[in-house]
């Protein structure tokens, strides 16, 4: 940057560092948002749903789904890494054999 003031560098790419600035603004904040949609499912729905059949206390369900919910997520990052799977399809996986034994329990 010889012969080159940071005044005369900041006017030459003025643009292009704003467009930067931007990015490193907007673009965390939109991959999360994209995140959590995707993780919202798996997370909020299918652990709570795989503890109804065996919770007799509302105790009971909500600390059934949470110890669902934390094994889904332990399942599903341990599936990911062996079977070489997105982690959100291994953890959705995870989380719909985790409702089986209740289904199998009703009939």
């Amino acid at each position: 940057m010889e012969g080159v003031g940071w005044p005369e560098f900041f006017s030459l790419f003025r643009w292009a560092l704003l467009a930067a600035a931007l990015a490193a603004c907007v673009l965390p904040v939109v991959g999360c948002f994209l995140f959590v949609r995707r993780t919202s499912f798996h997370g909020l729905a299918l652990p709570p749903l795989a503890a109804r059949p065996f919770a007799n206390s509302m105790r009971a369900y909500f600390f059934g789904a949470a110890g669902l919910g934390l094994l889904q997520v332990v399942l599903g990052t341990l599936a990911g890494f062996w079977v070489d799977l997105p982690l959100g399809p291994a953890m959705v996986g995870c989380g719909a054999l985790l409702i089986l034994p209740g289904l199998l329990r009703r009939s």
